[in-house]
């Protein structure tokens, strides 16, 4: 549980501060001062070096986006829990204000067992869903909390039930393994977890090193079928970037602990995001988001400074300073100084709109990973070491301004049915967080971005009609 020092009474109510913003966000929008961290009591300190003036404006605008419930804002009635810890890990990164990241590390807490498991809704089945509980227990780790009394119960056994013999992460049920398995998202969370609380299991670096394709990227979801390169269709599975730094960082987790197979499948990986890096900088995501974003782009600068690709990192470090809002390009989005925009489309949007409700949603999944292109740190030692200053000041100035796309970048449909066990509906259910949809055209609001929060046997994506523009949001599950 969290210390009783950083426990305060929750409100009574989940909708966000309408107008209010934090005293760091309006010193942050008003004079780009720097912030230090130190001297704040709570959870234990996770980061006191300063960082950048564009890290610390990105994590006071996600700082300032919380509900009075102190979570990120979701779809229905209540927070994104999964978002909300990636949140929690960009104010880390960022070396936010402590009483900030405990606010954050409250709304966990308070939402972690309905976020991880199926209690809400049918408590009997003591349903425990892989990659959502292997995300709180690495959460829990980055603020150092206690792993094994945390919202009241043990996750360290908790995560390290849903391991099978085989070294893949699936949900249980009763203390038994089901048929759901955690995708790449979901693995690689709970491998770096478990390194952080007793050790990663050997076996689920073998399961997770089958899913590398021969080129070196790896899949986002697994075919016990078929491999990376032959797919389900004899063709090579479609690289997923994301997939592909959230792999890095679990190796760099393995190798840690001394499994040096982890070694070559990391050199592999990096050669060939370095090889697919833009000439602006940015990388793309997977299916559906392959052209190049914010997003993605902060995942990856996070395992290429790792590596000490260092003009790499910064290359992705200047993409998203420049995608970011600031006084000089922000237009009529001034009230939202430091969110970062998913591509150039929705920043032309929010320059000449604000950032509208119906798209304030990419912004916060947009700014909560873009965040670590300007502090990168692994998540698998987030809280645990200093973030690296970024090496090169990023750019305050507006990025050239690109023609968007005519037509929206593909994107993959809904499916017509839902996997063997779903997770129940509900604003606390862990469909959250992560990846980005493509951009938008020009003419219409950007795409909510999909969340990649609990486990799932495929892409779980959810349709959402947003106003009368009826935008498709596509959403994979972490």
């Amino acid at each position: 549980m969290l210390p009783t020092s950083a426990v305060l009474p929750a409100a009574s109510t989940a909708q966000p501060r309408a107008g209010v913003r934090s005293p760091l966000a309006l010193l942050v929008a008003m004079l780009a001062l720097l912030v230090a961290s130190a001297g704040f009591i709570g959870v234990r300190q996770a980061t006191a070096a300063p960082r950048s003036e564009q890290a610390l404006a990105a994590a006071a605008w996600l700082e300032a986006s919380l509900t009075e419930d102190d979570v990120m804002p979701g779809f229905g009635r209540g927070g994104d829990i999964g978002l909300t810890i990636d949140a929690l890990w960009a104010l880390i990164a960022a070396g936010a204000p402590q009483a900030d990241i405990d606010r954050v590390a409250r709304g966990i807490e308070a939402n972690a067992v309905d976020y991880a498991t199926y209690d809400r809704w049918d408590p009997e089945s003591q349903h425990v869903i892989g990659g959502a509980a292997g995300k709180v227990l690495l959460a829990i780790s980055s603020i150092g909390a206690d792993p094994t009394d945390f919202a009241g119960r043990d996750w360290v056994e908790m995560v390290r039930g849903t391991v099978t013999e085989e070294g893949r992460v699936v949900d249980t049920e009763q203390g038994e393994h089901t048929s759901t398995p955690a995708n790449m998202f979901g693995q690689s969370l709970v491998m770096m977890a478990l390194a952080r609380n007793g050790g990663m299991p050997e076996e689920t670096v073998t399961f997770l090193l089958r899913q590398q394709c021969s080129d070196g990227y790896f899949r986002i979801f697994f075919n016990d079928d078929a491999t990376c390169d032959t797919g389900a269709n004899g063709e090579p599975v479609q690289p997923d970037r994301d997939a592909t730094a959230m792999a890095v960082m679990a190796l760099l987790a393995a190798e840690e602990q001394g499994i040096a197979e982890a070694r070559p499948a990391i050199d592999k990986a990096i050669a060939w995001l370095l090889a697919d890096q833009s000439d602006e900088g940015g990388f793309g995501g997977g299916f559906g988001t392959e052209a190049v974003n914010t997003n993605s782009t902060g995942l990856v600068a996070v395992v290429l400074a790792a590596e000490g690709e260092t003009d790499a990192a910064d290359a992705a470090q200047a993409f998203v300073a420049a995608r970011q809002l600031t006084a000089e390009n922000a237009g009529q989005a001034h009230d939202d100084l430091g969110a970062i925009a998913y591509d150039d489309a929705g920043l032309e949007l929010a320059r000449a709109e604000g950032i509208r409700r119906n798209y304030q949603d990419q912004f916060r999944r947009a700014t909560a990973q873009a965040i670590f292109a300007l502090a990168p740190v692994s998540l698998h030692a987030i809280g645990r070491v200093e973030t690296p200053a970024p090496t090169t000041p990023a750019p305050t100035t507006p990025a050239p301004s690109a023609p968007a796309p005519t037509t929206p970048d593909p994107s993959p449909p809904a499916p017509t049915s839902t996997p063997t066990t779903p997770a129940p509906s509900g604003s606390t259910s862990p469909s959250d967080s992560g990846t980005a949809t493509a951009s938008a055209a020009p003419t219409s609001r950007p795409t909510a971005l999909p969340e990649t929060g609990g486990s799932a046997a495929a892409g779980v994506s959810v349709a959402l009609l947003l106003g009368a523009g009826a935008t498709l949001a596509l959403r994979r599950r972490r």
